[in-house]
């Protein structure tokens, strides 16, 4: 695209020669706007305006509206391209809020002062917590939650979700993964994806499978949380200092976002990658993993609230396999079997001592990652902080000191044998 040509609606199209999955292939809408023109540089506040002007189709001017050349001022300083200028403003746009940035400065402190009041002693007292960072499609970048304007309070069960999505995936093994360094989140830490798919091409199925206008609002899904993009990854300048002060929240709270989310999407065999059969007892596969627990079952808990599950992945060979708020449903042997085991965790969510006897057989990177991974479904109004170097017995003391009453209850009435740790009355991790 040339750099003065900016003609909405943008049509995005595949970078894979021959994709076969469907919803990959194209995208047309009016705020959408290609990679090329989110990775334009810009330095003049004049240029910087007159494209957020076409591409939002609106005639401010800096006579008209003079603190407008402070904002673009302020986006070029920070160094932003006109895909991050584009997904910061993009909300306070129309109509223009001349404040905006002591409006995103305000919320910035709120954000920080939040999260730095949500563990005491060691444990998450603000257990539903906002997503620190998503994923805006409409402009490609990986933004703080800030920027998106919606509210999203403390002690609240629900949120407005007309504009969040989420994905569930299955990592691929490390040999079959590729870091990518990538302009969406800033250059922030390698993004660790499969080495068969294009982030690009995954941003036109997301648009495809989540922005279609959701219930009585009639509002599109702007906005997805994917765990590589928005939660800090391993590598980059800052890893040692950010990662493990920034998972010790973002990781517990992960359950949240699937709660309340409008959409998830599922890749049940890997990121962006096609739905096929495959081996249902593979250590990789969607099914067998911990993390994918919570992420299921905590949209399923509120199905009948606005949640939709979505596959993804569809190619024109893919076995047909229905998901909705209600049911998994297969049609062939493979797909039948793929339903029984999806229905598990949902079933064994009610009793701890299910759950976790399930959550054994599943895969990790880490045991205290199988622990996480029950926290958003057994734990009350606090949570433990999460601790890579904890070892799982150790974390389940905490755990359990976080528990509903009526969890806590079944690991007293039900469990059959005395605790061999520190607890006589509950069994230790590993009894489990």
């Amino acid at each position: 695209m040339a750099q003065h040509a900016i003609h909405p609606p943008f049509t995005l199209l595949s970078t894979t020669p021959r994709n076969p999955i469907i919803a990959q292939r194209k995208f047309q809408r009016h705020y959408c706007i290609p990679s090329d023109l989110a990775d334009m540089q810009i330095k003049d506040p004049v240029v910087l305006l007159d494209k957020l002007n076409n591409i939002l189709g609106t005639d401010y001017s800096f006579h008209s509206t003079p603190a407008l050349k402070d904002i673009m001022l302020d986006c070029i300083s920070r160094g932003y391209d006109l895909g991050m200028a584009y997904g910061m403003l993009r909300r306070w746009w129309s109509p223009l809020l001349p404040d905006i940035l002591s409006r995103l400065e305000l919320l910035e402190n709120e954000d920080r002062a939040r999260r730095e009041a949500a563990v005491v002693d060691g444990l998450i007292e603000d257990v539903r917590m906002p997503p620190r960072r998503l994923w805006d499609l409409y402009s490609n970048r990986v933004l703080p939650f800030r920027a998106a304007g919606m509210s999203w309070l403390p002690n609240y069960p629900t949120f407005p979700r007309e504009n969040i999505g989420a994905v569930s995936h299955a990592w691929m093994s490390p040999g079959k993964r590729v870091d990518k360094d990538t302009p969406i989140n800033g250059h922030q830490w390698p993004v660790p994806i499969p080495q068969d798919i294009e982030l690009d091409d995954l941003r036109i199925e997301l648009l495809n499978l989540v922005s279609q206008p959701l219930g009585f609002s009639g509002k599109c899904t702007e906005y997805v949380w994917l765990d590589v993009l928005c939660l800090r990854q391993k590598g980059g300048p800052l890893e040692e200092q950010l990662l493990a002060k920034e998972w010790e929240i973002d990781v517990p709270t992960i359950g949240t976002i699937y709660q309340h989310c409008s959409y998830t999407v599922l890749y049940l065999n890997g990121l962006g990658r096609p739905f096929e059969e495959n081996d249902l007892n593979d250590a990789r596969h969607w099914c067998n993993r911990a993390w994918t627990v919570q992420e299921w079952c905590c949209g399923a808990r509120n199905r009948f609230d606005g949640w939709k599950p979505v596959l993804g992945g569809i190619t024109e060979q893919s076995p047909r396999f229905d998901i909705s708020y209600q049911y998994a449903r297969g049609y062939t042997d493979f797909t039948k079997r793929l339903e029984v085991r999806m229905d598990r965790p949902e079933a064994s969510q009610k009793n701890i001592i299910e759950a976790a006897a399930m959550m054994s057989k599943r895969q990790a990177e880490r045991d205290v990652d199988r622990l996480a991974g029950l926290a958003y479904l057994a734990c009350g109004e606090t949570q433990p902080v999460f601790d890579t170097g904890k070892l799982v017995d150790d974390a389940w003391l905490p755990f359990i000191d976080c528990m509903t009453p009526e969890k806590r209850g079944q690991l007293f009435f039900c469990f059959p044998f005395p605790g061999d740790r520190d607890y006589e009355w509950a069994p230790s991790w590993s009894q489990l």
